[in-house]
């Protein structure tokens, strides 16, 4: 291989054309982050006997959890929606930031065929900005390992970018989303 490069030594379509074809056997490593404000449940909390839940709005999704209380002093939990699917009784739910993820593998022959698409209908010589709002993936992590249709992936939910250790959430508000493309 050429000396190895990074994306970002690219500036416009024709250079990375012809760098992505003189080395074949690049791959191309998509990560994708996107921060949420909102609720969760993590997979290595201890469970308890008693947890003490509480209202969940969220301006996404409006009411998410409802709790009555019992005379008792115990507590019954209403889910509106589907936000039950994966929800552990058993543990705390936290309002916290968190991030969801997907590091996606693609083969360097799909991406040039992308790129010929994009040359057919526009230059060699239009930026990558012009380029990535051809190929209108969004930066959505689900979003771009459909796109590109790659069986080589991982993805999550974490507290962290790139750590999956959310067993539940439920989102109120995106803070920001963001890709990057590295040469492998």
């Amino acid at each position: 291989m050429d000396n190895k490069k990074e994306f970002s030594d690219f500036e416009t379509i024709a250079p990375l054309k012809n760098y992505l074809k003189s080395n074949p056997n690049l791959s191309l490593e998509i990560n994708a982050v996107e921060k949420w404000d909102g609720w969760c449940q993590l997979k290595e909390d201890e469970k308890k006997e008693k947890v003490k839940f509480y209202d969940i709005f969220s301006e996404i999704h409006e009411e998410v959890i409802t709790v009555i209380k019992n005379n008792d002093g115990t507590q019954n939990v209403k889910f509106h929606d589907s936000h039950e699917n994966g929800f552990d009784y058993k543990k705390e739910v936290y309002e916290s930031d968190y991030f969801t993820w997907a590091k996606v593998i693609i083969e360097i022959d799909f991406f040039l065929e992308k790129i010929n698409e994009f040359i057919d209908e526009n230059s060699e010589d239009d930026d990558l900005y012009d380029f990535f709002e051809f190929l209108d993936f969004g930066s959505k992590p689900e979003g771009i390992i459909e796109y590109f249709e790659s069986k080589e992936y991982e993805s999550g939910i974490g507290t962290e970018e790139f750590l999956n250790n959310i067993s539940w959430c439920v989102p109120n508000l995106v803070d920001w989303g963001d890709f990057n493309f590295n040469f492998k």
